[in-house]
């Protein structure tokens, strides 16, 4: 999921939560490795 701003979009949480399910946890996390790589 691209982010702007290094803000979560709010279409982030249609996209999780389409990928759980009830009861479920999905944990998510992400690094950049470098100023220019960061989507």
């Amino acid at each position: 999921m691209r982010s702007y701003g290094h803000i979560a979009q709010p279409h982030a949480v249609l996209f999780y939560s389409q990928r759980t399910s009830p009861g479920g946890l999905l944990i998510s996390e992400a690094t950049g490795v470098s100023d220019t790589s960061i989507g």
